[in-house]
């Protein structure tokens, strides 16, 4: 070559270089057979000491399989070993009958798919140390980033029992005292078993599994209420772990904690969850939660978790003490108790807190949410003539949303008793004030469990009527 620095490509045969040189432009030498690449390439480097040479070896893969030795390359690695040559670039067939050497992968490939991998390898090769890093590192950013792409059929979002978004993290949060260990209570029951969940907010769920981490309650006050609430609950669907029963053991259990972050990760993948609660989260770390340095780790492992499970993750959190003055606002995002980091990473916020006008009722609403929001509902503890608690819900209280009178004027006006119809012949348009069909579906579940309308039919094919006087 006329220039010492050019790129020289060495190989075995005659026909191999020929092609090699007839594809790239480089020149190139044939060594005749791969046990002189060695002797060949050090002519070449005393001739040539800045020119780079590449050696195309023969990849004799038959014979590998044969003699668990491959000559073309193993002479090509030990010339480049011996600082002889840049590297070496050997085809790879489908079929190692199919050929071993360039010319071969040309007749079988094609010259144009033949010159590209050629150039492509030896472009590669004549990069510095510095170039090849900054490039692996582009091809990093670039595998990572996704693209956003309508076309692509994502399945819709899975919320389980109707409220917790799996694969996501979502946080319950309520006032002290307010009672959201028994609404948790209450929520695994009904799933435990499936169907009704909270007297219609969901029908048809399937059984689901719900692993409790037992922290403020414990596992003997879940179970000193679960005897007296006298709820209906599957006990192989509702595991729980006590932190007090797991601490006596010596056995890591808190988030913060590598060993107990992996024992949480062991316990995921022995129960398979469909949602997994902490009651509290507080209970199971000892991070600062008003510093969001210290919050971040841990919400972006639970999400990690949610995802690599596919599960539902829930925090049950405190909200704040208000002064007396805010006493009569309503709850909101803010009010969670820690850094706003919480509040930024999780999916959903669910807030519970009593009603002004009664605080015996209380109110069940999405506080912040990344997708719709349910319709809030209201539920309220009452016994029954057996002296078992009830929970009496109701999904579409008028003081929450007036719509609740607007839908019922809209059905005396437009059914006859027993006459039966679906929700998607309601002319929604004609609602005031409006309402959506998630929203409608709840109302219509709510008048059938106060006795207003007659119900017949699952999921899709659910039809409604009016009750005869």
């Amino acid at each position: 070559p006329k220039n010492s620095e050019a790129v020289i490509l060495l190989g075995e045969g005659f026909a191999t270089m020929a092609k090699c040189y007839e594809l790239t432009g480089h020149p190139a030498v044939a060594a005749i057979s791969c046990y002189q690449l060695k002797l060949v390439a050090g002519i070449l480097h005393q001739k040539f000491p800045l020119a780079r040479i590449i050696i195309t070896a023969d990849n004799d893969k038959a014979t590998e399989l044969k003699r668990d030795f491959n000559p073309g390359i193993e002479a090509a690695r030990n010339t480049c070993k011996a600082g002889l040559a840049v590297d070496f670039i050997f085809p790879q067939f489908l079929n190692p009958d199919d050929g071993s050497d360039w010319d071969d992968f040309a007749i079988l490939y094609g010259d144009d798919n033949t010159r590209n991998l050629l150039l492509q390898h030896i472009s590669w090769d004549l990069l510095s140390d510095e170039q090849k890093n900054e490039a692996i590192t582009r091809n990093n950013l670039s595998q990572a980033v996704q693209l956003l792409d309508p076309t692509v059929r994502i399945p819709p979002q899975e919320f389980i029992g109707g409220l917790f978004a799996r694969n996501f993290v979502s946080l319950l949060a309520a006032p002290p005292g307010t009672g959201k260990t028994i609404f948790m209570q209450k929520f695994v029951s009904d799933l435990s078993i499936g169907g009704s969940i909270f007297d219609g907010f969901t029908d048809d769920e399937p059984q689901r599994k719900c692993l409790i981490f037992a922290g403020e309650a414990g596992f003997d006050l879940l179970a000193r209420r679960a005897a007296s609430l006298k709820w209906a609950v599957n006990p192989q669907n509702v595991p729980v772990v006590d932190q007090y029963t797991f601490e006596s053991r010596d056995i890591p259990i808190m988030l913060d904690d590598p060993g107990g972050w992996l024992n949480v990760k062991r316990l995921a993948d022995m129960y398979k969850p469909d949602v997994i609660f902490w009651d509290t989260f507080s209970s199971f770390h000892e991070r600062d939660e008003n510093k969001a340095s210290e919050m971040k780790p841990l919400i972006k492992n639970l999400a990690e978790l949610a995802r690599d499970f596919n599960t539902a993750v829930v925090l049950v959190h405190h909200s704040r003490k208000r002064a007396a003055k805010e006493r009569s606002l309503s709850l909101n995002q803010d009010d969670v108790i820690g850094s706003s980091i919480l509040n930024r990473l999780v999916s959903l916020i669910i807030g519970i807190e009593p009603m002004k006008e009664d605080d015996k009722t209380l109110l069940v609403r999405p506080l912040k949410t990344w997708f719709s929001a349910f319709m809030p509902f209201t539920y309220r503890l009452t016994e029954d003539f057996y002296g078992h608690t009830v929970m009496q819900t109701d999904l579409a209280p008028a003081s929450v949303n007036n719509s609740k009178i607007a839908v019922w004027n809209y059905l005396y006006e437009n059914f006859e008793a027993g006459e039966w119809f679906s929700p998607s012949v309601i002319e929604l348009e004609n609602i005031q004030p409006s309402v959506s069909l998630w929203q409608l579906r709840r109302i219509l579940s709510d008048f059938v469990k106060n006795g207003k309308l007659d119900k017949r039919g699952t999921t899709k094919n659910t039809e409604y009527a009016l009750k005869e006087e």
